[in-house]
């Protein structure tokens, strides 16, 4: 150096530095190691979409068919009923019990009716 140059202070600057052989390898150990990193994150991210779609469809679902109920003021149940022979009219009836309304009318089967024969 000179002697007319005089040191005014000392400073840390970030620049480039070449690579030992060492260093090398360790950043190219770490850089596989990131990229099997990212490619799991993008299949875990992908299995949560998929998760995420799964559920978003789950819940239009429920709310179509609550859209429905709510449209027709009615909802399917299960309701106890009970079954008549009429023996007279030769009939099946089947009545609901909560309205008494009668829900279906057939004519018995020949089985039906052979059922119901006093036995001699």
């Amino acid at each position: 150096m000179h002697d007319s140059l005089k040191l005014a202070r000392t400073e840390s600057r970030w620049l480039p530095v070449k690579l030992h052989e060492d260093e090398l390898r360790d950043r190219g150990d770490k850089l596989a190691a990131l990229i099997q990193d990212v490619s799991a994150e993008e299949r875990r991210q992908v299995d949560v979409k998929a998760q995420m779609k799964a559920r978003l469809s789950e819940l239009d679902a429920k709310k179509t068919q609550l859209a429905i109920v709510i449209s027709r003021r009615e909802e399917d149940r299960d309701v106890t009923v009970d079954v008549f022979f009429d023996m007279e009219r030769v009939t099946v009836e089947t009545i609901r019990r909560d309205t008494g309304e009668i829900i279906s009318s057939r004519r018995m089967t020949e089985e039906e009716r052979q059922q119901k024969l006093p036995m001699s």
